[in-house]
């Protein structure tokens, strides 16, 4: 006898509560894997099918029982790239092994054959499940997915659907189209299998678009944790003890190791300095007595010193350890904050870097300046930061390095000649950043009013740095400053003059002395500007 309707409906009201509730687990652990441990998950989507499409299965699948169907549960995870279904798969694989799932079935379609990825989930899967893995399965329609069919609690199916959005799109355009209906035209059915073909070029023409990105990103990121922390921030007065500056075997002890330190390793290699300068911090500590360690400003150093240290040597997790350490019985002092930022920025822990950043920003103000050398140092490295994350940002950096400007000028006497033309740079090439902007926003346009008004204020910025152009330490930065300013002033007015400075002070950049803290990002657009300048019409 066939299943009924009536059949269908009472079947559904029993079981629909109970699929919605392990529908409801699984996005939870799918979603917590994503949030807390970066599984490259872009969207889930959850369903329970509908009374009338059970109804039509019954019909189409000639189903001689309700429970024969599997997929009253549908549950589709997302991605946005090819690249993130392996690890998105072995993640969930965990997460069914590890909460009692029975895994029924576990499909493949229409991937190319031999591929490694499919080697690599079925491998991936019969550890966790002994002896299941999938085929490839062709179908026609050139539908490609990872399809898995599990069994939660209460003997209930749930269908899993892993896939690229751009698959995703493809799904649901042709379910909304051809799927399920009684006739579908030829014509209809033979498009969906040439756009098949169209979007996974598609798909790997974006996975080739994420492997530039990522090694890009690996630069970037290789850059960063080689740079090791920025400058060296002087204690504030009073937090450490007077036994330090003492003329004792540890006073002379302590004087030798700050003076190291604050000379920097200038050029000389960051782990290599970074070595001696735990020697020298070890017999420091080796003077201290145990009661010595107990007191306030002495264990602050030690365990400030130590963190410094371990950021020297790229023991980036071990040196956050401390900084949160200290932060728990110091969380008035502005350099942990600092530095912690720092840390969490190079791990790419974008939003909670930039607490840290703004937790020292609030206890620097609040300081009223008493510490202007360490509140500038902290405004240029801010606006390095904000540029860096990109030109949503450029504004931020701009406020930072006008801010540190205003820090340098009320204390002149305080810096040298290298910070004076540094800030100079940074002031000028932030301008220039935001004029640029402006003129994006404008739709290209160099005579637009904001854009006209923005590269006056860059022009003013400019004019501070030409006397030092010609001096023999000027920096490749310096120079690479200039060509780009004289290049957009040949864009906008279309002066032949402009545009031969501007390649005659690429001619100068090449060869100097790269002060920029990212060296290898500084590199990559100085050689962008460059192919830009000399490639330029006349």
């Amino acid at each position: 006898m066939p299943i009924t309707y009536e059949e269908v409906e009472k079947y559904h009201a029993k079981i629909k509560p109970l699929i919605n509730s392990a529908l409801s687990a699984l996005e939870d652990r799918i979603i917590s894997g994503r949030d807390e441990k970066n599984v490259p998950v872009y969207l889930t989507k959850l369903r329970v099918k509908s009374i009338d499409s059970i109804y039509l299965k019954t019909k189409r699948k000639a189903k001689a029982s309700l429970s024969d169907i599997t997929d009253y549960g549908g549950f589709r995870i997302l991605c946005l790239f090819e690249q993130d279904l392996v690890p998105v798969h072995e993640f969930l694989i965990n997460v069914l092994a590890n909460d009692g799932y029975e895994l029924v079935e576990f499909k493949v379609f229409n991937w190319e054959k031999d591929s490694p990825q499919v080697a690599q989930m079925n491998e991936h899967t019969s550890s966790k499940f002994k002896g299941y893995e999938s085929d490839i399965n062709p179908k026609e329609s050139g539908y490609k997915s990872i399809h898995y069919v599990i069994k939660s609690q209460h003997n209930l199916h749930i269908e899993i659907q892993l896939r690229t959005l751009l698959q995703d799109v493809w799904a649901e355009l042709e379910h909304a189209l051809s799927y399920k209906q009684g006739s579908i035209h030829p014509h209809i059915k033979k498009s969906f299998a040439l756009l098949a073909r169209d979007l996974e070029t598609d798909d790997k023409l974006i996975k080739h678009l994420r492997e530039i990105s990522d090694k890009e990103k690996y630069t970037e990121l290789f850059a960063l944790s080689n740079i090791g922390p920025y400058r060296v921030f002087q204690y504030d007065d009073g937090v450490l003890p007077s036994l330090l500056s003492s003329d004792t075997e540890l006073g002379n002890a302590f004087s030798e190791y700050k003076t190291y330190i604050e000379n920097g390793p200038n050029n000389q290699d960051l782990m290599e300095w970074a070595t001696k300068a735990e020697g020298l911090y070890k017999q420091v500590k080796s003077k201290l007595s145990a009661a010595d360690l107990d007191e306030g400003g002495i264990k602050l150093w030690v365990d400030m010193e130590k963190a410094y240290l371990y950021f020297c040597q790229r023991k980036l997790d071990a040196a956050l350890t401390i900084y949160d350490g200290v932060l728990n019985y110091a969380s008035d002092c502005y350099v942990p904050h600092f530095r912690k930022g720092e840390i969490l920025f190079i791990q790419g822990n974008i939003e909670k870097s930039l607490v840290a950043f703004d937790m020292c920003e609030e206890i620097l103000s609040q300081m009223g300046g008493e510490k202007f050398q360490n509140e500038y140092r902290v405004k240029v490295k801010l606006a390095n930061i904000y540029w860096q994350m990109g030109n949503e940002y450029y504004d931020i950096a701009l406020q930072e390095i006008l801010e540190a400007e205003k820090i340098f000028n009320d204390h002149k006497d305080a810096f040298n000649e290298k910070d004076h033309l540094s800030l100079l740079n940074n002031t000028c090439w932030y301008q220039l950043e935001n004029f640029l902007l402006a003129v994006d926003r404008d739709g290209n346009n160099y005579h637009s009013d904001s854009a006209e008004s923005a590269f006056k204020e860059v022009t003013e910025r400019f004019e501070k740095i030409k006397p030092f152009l010609e001096n023999e330490e000027i920096t490749s930065n310096s120079l690479d400053t200039a060509s780009w300013y004289y290049f957009i002033s040949f864009k906008i007015t279309g002066d032949t003059n402009d545009l031969e400075r501007a390649r005659e002070y690429c001619r100068k950049s090449w060869g100097k002395k790269n002060n920029a803290t990212l060296t290898i990002t500084s590199v990559n657009i100085h050689r962008n500007h460059t192919q830009e300048i000399m490639a330029a019409n006349q």
